[in-house]
């Protein structure tokens, strides 16, 4: 089923679940991937699945006597219930099962089978659940982020670490480390940045592109080096490194979060030099999209920022400095996204996946890296 159909067959009822619409793309974006890129025995699996469960249900309302003639729904009940045979697409799995050259690969061929299965029961339980009325166009992407890694994403804007320095009450060596590892990051951010706006020949986004690329964040990063008089240092494993007190187990932590983090850089760049424009800005997107969050909540409720030890870091993470900055990121997320094709779609909701999970790994290791792990 094409996205075209999908979208066709939804039509008369002038209404789309957002919901829905990311679990398509989800599911379809897994089984074009696979055609693309697996072993034709694993690609089958992943997506003949789809008839097997099909025709297995078609055979259910044969056997319970449906009627497909006297139901509304009788264009699609006939439909499925005309193609129930499974000896051909069983015949066929069978015979790529047996083939394959190793245990490994039959062992992916069985996971992609199930996996399948398992997509065909959250697809019906999703539309059984979730089918209500909630818009009339399909869903942008910037609709679906709450539905990719929600867990994850509020334990990044309801960290610790955020609530402490909204509180006035982080202690200043792991205040250190945040800013310390945000100006590691800002330059691995702005890498990316430059190297999206070189690849992209559409001369009507290229400036769009440039325009996020500035230095304000970076220069007001170096400010509080200075109002604090920060040593210089890349990260806090170049902290680390100078202490030869530190115990070996505590110096094998730091410079694990290190990595970890450094990881987050290599995501964002590489993919700035080696992906799809698109892929690049929904990399970046998250940390937009939660910074601004955790920008609103931060300064939430104080009375006189002015006294607040912090002042400078909650005026960097205020929305409204500047006011339009999330607006033009997402819609420029959007206009990429309606741009690209199923694959397309499915790989940007991944890539965004991983930027969130990174973000978490990021708070822990800037909150948990030096305190408390000895």
């Amino acid at each position: 089923m094409s996205e075209k159909y999908f979208i066709a067959a939804l039509d008369p009822f002038r209404t789309f679940n957002k919901f829905l619409f990311f679990f398509y793309i989800e599911y379809l974006g897994t089984q074009r991937i696979a055609s693309h890129n697996e072993h034709v025995g694993i690609a089958l699996s992943t997506v003949g699945t789809c008839l097997l469960v099909w025709a297995k249900i078609g055979q259910h309302w044969k056997k319970i006597g449906v009627n497909s003639t006297e139901n509304p729904y009788a264009a699609f009940l006939g439909h499925v219930m005309k193609n129930t045979d499974t000896a051909y697409m069983t015949e066929l799995l069978d015979g790529y099962y047996e083939r394959l050259p190793s245990s490994a690969l039959q062992k992916r061929m069985v996971d992609a089978y199930v996996e399948s299965v398992q997509f065909e029961y959250r697809f019906a339980s999703a539309f059984y659940n979730f089918a209500a009325p909630e818009s009339t166009p399909p869903p942008k992407f910037t609709d679906l982020f709450n539905l990719i890694s929600p867990e994850v994403a509020k334990s990044v804007t309801s960290h610790l670490l955020y609530v402490e320095i909204g509180n006035g009450t982080l202690p200043l060596s792991k205040y250190i480390d945040l800013i310390q590892q945000s100006l590691l990051f800002q330059r691995g951010f702005h890498a990316a940045w430059e190297s999206l706006e070189r690849k992209e020949s559409d001369l009507s986004l290229k400036p769009r592109l440039l325009a996020e690329s500035n230095t304000e964040t970076y220069k007001s990063l170096q400010g509080q080096m200075k109002e604090f008089n920060f040593a210089d240092g890349a990260s806090t494993a170049g902290y680390a490194a100078g202490e030869s007190f530190l115990p070996t187990t505590r110096m094998l932590i730091i410079i694990f979060y290190f990595l970890v983090f450094l990881d987050y850089i290599h995501h964002l760049t590489g993919i700035g030099r080696n992906g799809r424009v698109a892929e690049g800005i929904v990399a970046l997107y998250p940390r937009y999209l939660l910074w601004d969050e955790i920008g609103a909540q931060v300064n939430k409720g104080i009375p006189d920022i002015g006294t607040h030890p912090y002042k400078t870091w909650l005026k960097m993470v205020n929305p409204e400095n500047p006011p339009d900055r999330l607006s033009r990121m997402r819609d420029l997320t959007n206009e990429y996204y309606e741009r690209e094709s199923l694959e397309g779609k499915y790989r940007m909701i991944n890539v965004m996946r991983q930027s969130i999970t990174h973000e978490l790994q990021f708070v822990n290791g800037v909150y948990g890296a030096i305190q408390n792990l000895i």
